[in-house]
């Protein structure tokens, strides 16, 4: 009987090895620990960068030569706002990013970044999940989409 997945790491993890992935570039922060750690116990190599630029332009330098979707990850708040410039290339890309708790979307809480806003103009999808349901869903048909 297939392990059931209980956390939104669980599921990110287990989607992006579903689809192939084999490495993703990262720029880890508090919010985006928990699915590190689940990637970290994948079969997924992370490359850990120094920052959220290198993170989103290391995977779009891989997708660009490997015929692959590149893959980012990074945390909430101003470090998605940073990989901005590599989004906008045109490039098969997927950034994943986390974003402050539900209860807290729309009050200028710390670390709170409206990406539908900033992103939207820039690239084909913005997907914002907001329930564990729709998570594998999504990360699959953004991974599609790229």
């Amino acid at each position: 009987m297939a392990k059931q997945l209980k956390t939104g790491a669980e599921i990110i993890a287990r989607s992006l090895e579903d689809l192939g992935v084999q490495y993703i570039f990262g720029h880890t922060g508090a919010a985006i620990l928990p699915v590190m750690d689940d990637l970290a116990k994948s079969s997924i190599e992370i490359v850990v960068n120094a920052n959220e630029q290198c993170a989103t332009f290391g995977a779009a330098g891989y997708s660009k030569s490997s015929e692959q979707v590149g893959v980012a990850i990074v945390t909430s708040g101003p470090t998605i706002t940073n990989a901005l410039t590599a989004v906008a290339d045109s490039i098969p890309l997927l950034v994943i990013a986390s974003q402050v708790p539900v209860h807290k979307l729309g009050t200028d809480s710390f670390q709170h970044i409206d990406v539908t806003s900033v992103f939207g103009p820039t690239t084909k999808k913005v997907y914002s999940v907001k329930a564990l349901n729709n998570l594998e869903h999504v990360i699959k048909d953004a991974y599609f989409l790229a």
